[in-house]
């Protein structure tokens, strides 16, 4: 991915392209699914901020140890290890309360969809923004 800033010419291609596939979107008649529910530790918490218009803001880092079981041919499959860190949004108060309650390190269960870091420039990420977080037990086994 190239991270060079677009010229305008680049950027007048990319707004043409997004115009015409939410013109076909559209034509659907909904809007196109975008739902992620994912499980993980708390690595990193940053301080509550607030938005312009003064809606709480909290970001944490959330670490996902799992497995995918993959279908490899005629009725077998494999465990495939995956691990992977994603940034997740909380926006709004209960939210914020909720996760700011929560220690580093807790295993929680995220859900809600994904989005950009930003909207303001063409270097962004992708984002999990939360729509409901529940902090999960561990099972004590001795």
């Amino acid at each position: 991915m190239n991270y060079a800033p677009q010229s305008e010419q680049t950027q007048a291609r990319n707004a043409e392209r997004r115009r015409i596939f939410l013109e076909r979107s559209s034509r659907l008649g909904r809007s196109l699914c975008n739902k992620t529910v994912i499980e993980g530790f708390i690595v990193e918490q940053e301080k509550q901020r607030f938005t312009a218009s003064s809606l709480p803001v909290i970001k944490f880092s959330l670490l996902h140890l799992g497995q995918q079981t993959q279908a490899k041919r005629q009725g077998t499959e494999s465990k495939r290890q995956v691990v992977c860190t994603i940034n997740v949004l909380c926006i709004g108060d209960s939210l914020c309360r909720q996760v700011a309650d929560m220690s580093e390190e807790s295993l929680v269960r995220v859900e809600g969809f994904l989005t950009r870091n930003a909207y303001k420039d063409e270097l962004s990420w992708v984002v999990l923004e939360a729509q409901s977080i529940r902090p999960l037990e561990f099972l004590d086994i001795d």
